[in-house]
């Protein structure tokens, strides 16, 4: 009866925290805020961009994109009209008043200047200047024409720079000035476009994507578990887990102030397709146990055991897809380092409310399989059975596809997220085409000379080398000091200085624009057309031909938004795409630790390679244009891919430890439909993005559908044919743990068949035991071609109750911090487990049997578990001078290693270098030197290994070293491991 009212009180205690908590969220998710921004993908380093603000300081151009407004007017030349004039007038006062408005232009604003023998004027031209004589006079002024009116007088832009910021200021701002307009112009017609207006249309747009998807999910993934499990419950129990940890994800992001943007809208079809993988996996195991229960009390146990038995495969399975994102944080461009982060901590935290809620739950399902869920995979057999076959056709595609690399179409347009359809698209086009293109290109041309563009030569060679410009294909208009002379540049200095004056006596002197006060440096502002970025390149290169032809003297600077968006996105689309080895790289490193073994992490990793090619291969011979959205896919297609990998692999370690037949036969059999489900299940969830209304979210959807195809076919054909055919890759044997080769080296306990070889060894052991060490570890891994990788970790060991080992790792950065517990009972079994610093966790590992070096190095431990020494041979070889030698020979199959020849010291007794044989081939040697003594216990400070088989090496120095410290078994418990 105690139990039975403990277990409810604790089941009740779960159900009021997960109600709280969705609770929280749904208050939370009120001030959910989303954002576009058409530099979102720019590192804010970047030379381009320093060049550009350069340029703006200099010339005090505005700071943020303007709203376009284009009015169009029915009838013939209606913009001659002084009655347009003045309503147009009125409406830029009206607008230019408004507070949150920073700034506005319109053709009426624009500073001219005019002379004749009486006079000399300034001003806007339809003030000083007849209305007979307005047509010539805008047409003459590239200030005004192509920028600010259309060529038939049937049009004119409005560009009005915003002053406030964020979405909701934008769209209040945006809907004022266009009921301001239509009241004053009722007869015109309004198109609106720029850069804030897209902003804020595909900020809006992203918050009915999110609905969308959210919709979607939540009815696919319900039909995907109908398609599984025949019982109502299991489809109730999915849909209430993919509704709340939705909510819960989107509710972390309002709390942490993290805006949904047009990446982050991945992120619900993300978290649903982790968790239906937690919820298949777990269902299909409790289908199995539920049967035999009765009462809520044994259901809420084994419940809670189900759960605890897949806490492992489980905790991988997020892990390293939440790796796969975290592995972006260390990137420079803050979008794409703040996704990283946020998805793969909302990944985890995810994943813990699903097990709580499933923990509530699972006593009330009763989850019932489809009949061929739980059929044995035949169909997989085929890989195994045609193995070489499926390697290398596979591998043959592989390769081809990375070699399609430089085939890649990174050519890609600014402006084109838009739907096709969409009126702020269409009204791009239109001021691309009749108002002189919509990209801002700038470029700066500064002399030593003071005064330089004040001389009339200067300003002629200027003024023509601009019309060479303008006339260039995609080039849209030319403005730069020249223009403000209207064709007419005086002949002499004095004149020229006195038409500067004039302007200077404007409200606004326009020149402060186009040229610097000392006449140094000049301005041209060029207007593109939003071409492709090969394009764009081909026009600028031109351009800059023709700058460089006409003043090569001159130091040259490139600002505005051609001069740097098209090319920071190629770069960062490329690199992502390039980069894909990094998140592959930390997962590989985590899987290491997971599996205690380099071997296996590398068999996890070699699979996950296909994915990346084959998506190369479609990229390029789709001929997708690939914007850094779209190359996301590369790391986030990656976490996913590990998914079916370890759990096939896990599987397959288990049919290993019970000796049962051909194990990678079973595993192939039990586990490929589990993972074809799940692969299922990711390829409907993303396929979600199909629907979607941006063409980058479209194309991501598309690739991602793709990625999951090929990581299917590297996971269940690629991988189990390269087992089959490499089959040494995986059968491999126990290992011992770090501390046994560091701090002990060669203190083996060991009965030997010869009595001479026996005292020798007891005596070097005599020297090498303690009760406990600490020390400090240095590491220097030399691959072949001569490169170093360092790693420090601190240690600690205690030989109580068996052997108990503490790591804690200092260097690299990426895992600092990271910890593991090990303890080998007098038996010889082990236990070890993991502390996350990431999540403040501790977790259970089960080390499965490995030979690997240890942290990617080449140290490890002889490779013999505690029985193979012990039915060892043992023989004294011979006795040299300095040293005894002494031949190990481990029992058959129970090591890699033929033999082990070790020599100890004659004078110390202290081991001083081992030699590993794999036949009668010398395979790795083991130096131990630099000993010291503590007490009367000696520590090598130092040991080399050098693998003669693969030409790599290691060097691991020991310092700080204490011996017999006190240490007590509570230094080596689980709280111990966290709070050290």
């Amino acid at each position: 009866m105690k139990n039975q009212a403990k277990s409810k009180r604790l089941a009740l205690f779960i159900f009021a925290l997960v109600l709280l908590i969705l609770g929280w969220s749904l208050y939370s998710l009120l001030d959910l805020k989303t954002e576009y921004s058409v530099d979102q993908f720019y590192p804010r380093t970047h030379e381009l961009l320093k060049n550009h603000e350069r340029i703006k300081k200099q010339f005090r151009l505005d700071d943020r994109s303007p709203y376009l407004f284009v009015l169009e007017l029915p009838g013939t030349e209606p913009w001659l009209k002084e009655s347009n004039i003045q309503r147009l007038k009125k409406l830029t006062e009206k607008i230019k008043d408004r507070s949150d408005v920073s700034s506005v232009l319109s053709m009426v604003q624009v500073e001219g200047s005019s002379a004749t023998r009486k006079e000399m004027s300034v001003g806007n031209i339809f003030e000083r200047e007849e209305p007979i004589h307005w047509k010539d006079a805008v047409l003459k002024n590239s200030l005004i024409y192509p920028l600010l009116i259309k060529k038939d007088f049937t049009s004119i832009l409005i560009a009005v720079e915003p002053k406030v910021r964020g979405q909701e200021p934008l769209i209040i701002l945006e809907k004022a000035l266009s009921q301001g307009i239509k009241t004053d112009f009722p007869e015109a017609n309004l198109f609106t476009a720029g850069v804030p207006i897209l902003q804020t249309r595909l900020s809006s747009m992203i918050q009915s994507e999110l609905k969308l998807f959210l919709l979607f999910i939540s009815f696919a993934f319900c039909a995907v578990f109908y398609l599984l499990f025949s019982h109502w419950t299991a489809i109730v129990c999915a849909f209430t887990c993919l509704l709340a940890s939705n909510i819960f994800a989107l509710a972390l992001l309002s709390f942490f102030g993290v805006e949904m943007n047009a990446i982050l809208v991945t992120l619900p079809v993300i978290i649903s397709v982790s968790v239906m993988s937690l919820l298949i996996h777990t269902l299909h195991l409790w289908s199995q146990k539920r049967h035999s229960l009765d009462g809520f009390e044994e259901k809420w146990t084994q419940g809670l055991l189900t759960l605890k038995e897949l806490g492992l495969p489980n905790t991988l399975g997020i892990l390293t897809t939440a790796l796969g994102f975290l592995a972006l944080t260390p990137s420079p461009i803050p979008l794409i380092s703040q996704y990283g982060l946020t998805v793969g901590l909302i990944l985890g935290v995810s994943a813990l409310l699903n097990q709580l809620m499933l923990a509530i739950m699972l006593p009330f399902i009763k989850p019932k399989m489809r009949i061929w869920f739980d059929t044995p995979a035949h169909w997989a057999l085929w890989t195994i059975n045609h193995p070489k076959k499926v390697i290398v056709s596979i591998l043959m595609v592989t390769l081809i596809s990375f070699a399609l690399f430089s085939k890649l179409n990174f050519s890609t347009k600014l402006f084109d997220d838009l739907p096709t359809q969409d009126a702020v698209r269409s009204a791009t086009r239109l001021i691309d085409k009749s108002f002189g293109g919509v990209l801002a290109y700038e470029i700066t041309l500064h002399s030593r000379d003071s005064g330089f563009w004040k001389k009339s030569e200067n300003l002629n060679r200027l003024d023509k080398m601009a019309k060479e410009i303008k006339s260039l294909s995609g080039v849209g208009t030319v403005v730069t000091v020249s223009d403000f002379f209207q064709g007419h540049i005086p002949k002499t200095n004095g004149e020229i200085a006195e038409t500067l004056f004039l302007f200077s006596m404007a409200q606004k002197n326009p020149l402060d624009s186009f040229m610097s006060e000392n006449g140094q440096t000049v301005r041209l502002g060029i207007r593109l057309s939003d071409l492709s970025f090969d394009e764009l390149k081909l026009v600028k290169e031109k351009i800059l031909f023709i700058t460089q032809k006409d003043f090569p003297g001159l130091s040259l600077l490139q600002g505005g938004l051609a001069s740097y968006a098209h090319s920071i996105n190629h770069q960062v689309a490329k690199a992502l795409i390039k980069d894909f080895w990094q998140p592959l790289l930390v997962i590989g490193i985590f899987l290491i630790f997971m599996f205690g073994s380099l071997k296996w992490a590398v068999l996890c990793c070699l699979p996950n390679f296909i994915p990346p090619a084959l998506l190369i291969g479609a990229l390029a011979i789709s001929q997708a244009p690939v914007k850094p959205g779209v190359a996301l896919i590369f790391s986030i297609s990656l976490g996913f891919a590990f998914n079916n990998t370890v759990y096939f692999l896990s599987r397959l370690r288990g049919q290993m430890a019970h000796h049962k037949g051909n194990p990678l036969r079973s595993a192939l059999l039990m586990e490929a439909n589990p993972c074809l489900f799940e692969s299922i299940v990711m390829f409907v969830g993303f396929a979600i993005f199909l629907l979607s209304k941006f063409n980058m979210n479209k194309t991501f959807g598309g690739f991602m559908l793709i990625s999951i195809f090929a990581g299917f076919i590297a996971d269940l054909f690629f991988l189990p044919a390269f087992l089959k055919v490499f089959p040494k890759t995986y059968r491999v044997h126990k290992i011992a743990t770090l501390m046994v080769i560091l701090m002990s080296a060669h203190s083996m306990n060991v009965e030997a068949a010869v009595m001479s070889a026996k005292d020798i060894l007891t005596k070097s052991q005599n020297l090498l035991d303690a009760n406990d060490d600490q020390a400090k570890v240095t590491m220097k891994i030399i691959e072949a071609n001569g490169e170093t990788k360092d790693r420090t970790l601190d240690l600690k060991t205690i030989r109580h109750h068996g052997f108990s080992v503490l790591a804690r790792i200092e260097n690299p950065a990426d895992i600092k911090g990271m910890a593991f517990l090990g303890h080998i009972d007098k038996k010889g079994d082990e236990a070890q487990w993991i502390y996350l610093p990431s999540s403040g966790q501790v977790r259970r590992l089960v080390t499965g049997e490995s030979k690997a070096g240890l942290l990617g190095s080449e140290i490890s431990p002889q490779d013999l578990n505690s029985q193979a020494v012990k039915n060892a041979e043992v023989s004294l070889l011979k006795t040299e001078k300095d040293f005894y030698l002494i031949e190990l020979k481990p029992k058959a199959g129970t090591s890699e290693y033929s033999k082990v020849e070790t020599r100890i010291g004659i004078n110390d007794y202290l081991p001083q270098e081992s030699s590993y044989f794999a036949g009668d081939k010398l395979v790795k040697t083991v130096t131990f030197k630099d000993y010291k003594k503590f007490g009367p216990i000696y520590r090598a400070q130092l040991m080399t290994v050098q693998n003669l088989a693969n030409h790599r090496g290691t060097e691991v120095r020991l310092s700080d070293i204490k011996v017999n410290s006190g240490l007590k078994d509570s230094d080596f418990s689980q709280t111990s491991l966290k709070n050290d």
